[in-house]
């Protein structure tokens, strides 16, 4: 599973287990823009992970993080949740999130192409297999 990572990767398992765990946290809250185009059936996410751990992790591409996350969750480390939010206390919060993106939920509405745009509230969760690789990497020895 190392082999399969970044050194960006390796930097956000750093800070999974510094920040995230050792807090007793295994969910990383993201919002996702989702817009719907005029005379088109059907919808694009843009902006897939916005959650600010890109730059808590001080990752060196964070404009990558997409990719990081997309090889996370392939990789059985993390786990979008298909459930309800309000069962966690999302830190950022929610409302965090969409005040620090609003440019990007702006610069998306003032399209032409787009009739309306919808936030997306989820999370990903560190699975039982990622608490275990998360903490046999990051061992104090």
């Amino acid at each position: 599973m190392i082999k399969n990572l970044s050194y960006d990767e390796t930097k956000l398992i750093k800070y999974f287990y510094s920040e995230l765990l050792n807090n007793e946290i295994d969910y990383i809250p993201f919002i996702r823009i989702r817009a719907k185009f005029k005379n088109e059936p059907g919808h694009k996410d843009f902006y897939k992970c916005l959650s600010g751990i890109e730059e808590f992790a001080n990752l060196t591409l964070e404009d990558n993080i997409d990719l990081y996350i997309t090889n996370l969750l392939s990789l059985g480390i993390l786990l979008e949740a298909n459930q309800d939010v309000s069962k966690i206390r999302p830190i950022p919060s929610y409302e965090d999130l969409i005040d620090k993106y609003n440019i990007h939920i702006k610069e998306i509405n003032e399209l032409e192409s787009i009739e309306s745009t919808k936030i997306i509230k989820s999370y990903y969760s560190i699975t039982e297999l990622g608490k275990l690789f998360i903490n046999s990497c990051c061992i104090k020895t």
